[in-house]
């Protein structure tokens, strides 16, 4: 197994984050949702974007999507992502309750929380989910 993203990634108990980036968890799949998410039809960004993990507060969004302590994060094969300008912030507690529950008022709240990250306060957020917009490829 190649363990080149573990170096200085997580010393000391502290994730060592790069100023304008992100946590993207590359073992995380999306196979739970099957090949659609049902939040799509709500938010049609969450089809096409990253999802990563804000570099703030990415202690208790981890735990909410694993229930695993946070230097856990070396097994899920961590990776930092560039935060774009266009990148969007929600708040995942929403997604999860929807998710579980099925209830239409989860599925609003977590569409209404769907901001700007530039625009956006992160300390309103519990458990904050970026979702970054795929790279322009230039011909």
């Amino acid at each position: 197994m190649n363990r080149n993203y573990l170096p200085k990634l997580y010393v000391a108990g502290e994730l060592l984050v790069p100023e304008g980036f992100a946590i993207r968890l590359r073992r995380l799949g999306r196979s739970q949702f099957g090949k659609i998410d049902p939040l799509a039809s709500y938010v049609p960004e969450r089809a096409t974007h990253t999802y990563a993990l804000h570099s703030q507060k990415w202690r208790e969004t981890f735990y909410s999507l694993t229930l695993k302590d946070p230097p856990k994060i070396v097994f899920f094969q961590p990776e930092f992502v560039e935060i774009s300008a266009d990148t969007l912030i929600a708040e995942m507690s929403f997604a999860t309750q929807f998710l579980w529950h099925g209830r239409e008022d989860d599925a609003r709240n977590y569409a209404n929380s769907v901001r700007l990250l530039s625009d956006a306060n992160i300390n309103e957020y519990n458990r904050p989910e970026l979702l970054i917009p795929p790279k322009e490829i230039c011909p």
